[in-house]
């Protein structure tokens, strides 16, 4: 799931991403060490663009990251409370502590 769902839709939305957003203020952010930090914006104008079509796509391929996201901690919730009952079955039928 995470490379079929989740990656493929982070990848779908950083190319989205890449074609309105300038990188530089990520890069002067990783520059100066993850730190708190004020952040620098570049020279005008601060989007590469501004056309509506694309931000909304943009928008929509967050919005469907964010999706497979919540899918995945389902899934991964839904998986643990398994383990903890199959531990505990294994516990209970070896009498284990």
């Amino acid at each position: 799931m995470q490379d079929e769902a989740i990656l493929y839709s982070y990848r779908k939305a950083d190319d989205s991403r890449a074609s309105i957003f300038k990188s530089a203020v990520f890069r002067n952010w990783m520059a100066g060490g993850y730190k708190n930090n004020i952040i620098q914006l570049p020279a005008a104008p601060f989007f590469l663009s501004t056309d509506k079509n694309r931000v909304d796509v943009y928008i929509n391929l967050m919005g469907k990251y964010a999706v497979a996201n919540s899918w995945f901690l389902q899934n991964v919730r839904t998986a643990v409370k398994s383990a903890v009952q199959l531990d505990s079955l294994i516990k209970e039928e070896y009498h284990l502590r």
